[in-house]
């Protein structure tokens, strides 16, 4: 076997990753939306998704930082034991008909 021989297989599959890299590039620089996605092109539809994803994680990084400065989650992102509101403890004698 010549050592070029093997070399062609993995440069067209080189070549497929290029272009599909590409192609997703394109699709995340424009920004989706239900209106403007094309729901026929799977590469677009992944994109959208993405995007949705990479959103929700932002605002759910968002939140956590509000939960830690507030004192009510800590770094592991465990939420903290706290005391209950007086109207909530069991020794509160109120019955709230439940």
């Amino acid at each position: 076997m010549r050592p070029l021989q093997g070399i062609c297989p993995r440069l067209r599959q080189s070549r497929r990753a290029l272009d599909w890299v590409q192609e997703t590039a394109v699709i995340a620089a424009k920004r989706l939306t239900v209106e403007t996605v094309n729901f026929n092109d799977r590469a677009e539809v992944e994109a959208f998704f993405d995007q949705i994803i990479a959103s929700g994680m932002v605002r759910v990084r968002a939140e956590m930082a509000e939960l830690r400065a507030r004192g009510l989650m800590d770094s592991e992102g465990r939420m903290t034991p706290g005391e209950l509101p007086p109207d909530m403890r069991e020794d509160s004698g109120l019955d709230f008909g439940g």
